[in-house]
């Protein structure tokens, strides 16, 4: 069991890491589909996140300087996005219309695992100077949003007569 447990954090951190130069790692791609609900840090959860983070890699055009970009959005169970949010650090508008697009570009998501609504927060962080030197990584994270129960109707008293 330890070697496997091992092994898959090996695996997962390089495909966390690129290489200077810009390769990017490949990304596996399970297409197959699971009907029960995915808590966060489940295996559906990963696989979603891990093909997420490959589509956005492969659409980001990275802006010069060193910049971090976090955009945050409310995903809907059938993977539609609203409540979209941009902030950058330091403030800088191609870096931020630079994560937007990336993020345009990856659409349509697909269906949240597990269903429900959750939270997205994609982090972009990126060095790159003219020369050519540069480094790249996009962090993603789900984060469930409770559903709100429903609440029983409130029954009108009446006064005594």
């Amino acid at each position: 069991m330890q070697i496997k447990t091992c092994f898959l954090v090996l695996t997962l951190a390089l495909s966390l890491t690129e290489s200077v130069a810009g390769a990017r790692p490949p990304v596996k791609v399970n297409r197959g589909s699971s009907s029960a609900p995915a808590a966060k840090g489940t295996a559906a959860n990963t696989a979603y996140l891990a093909r997420l983070r490959g589509k956005l890699l492969n659409n980001w055009n990275v802006p010069n300087g060193k910049n971090r970009v976090i955009l945050s959005t409310v995903l809907n169970a059938d993977g539609s996005a609203g409540d979209i949010s941009l902030s950058s650090t330091p403030k800088n508008a191609d870096a931020e219309i630079a994560g937007s697009e990336a993020f345009a570009k990856s659409q349509p998501l697909e269906v949240l695992p597990g269903g429900g609504q959750a939270k997205l927060i994609l982090t972009f962080e990126s060095s790159a100077d003219p020369h050519g030197d540069s480094s790249s990584n996009v962090y993603t994270q789900i984060v469930p949003v409770p559903t709100a129960k429903a609440s029983t109707p409130a029954t009108e008293v009446q006064p005594a007569k």
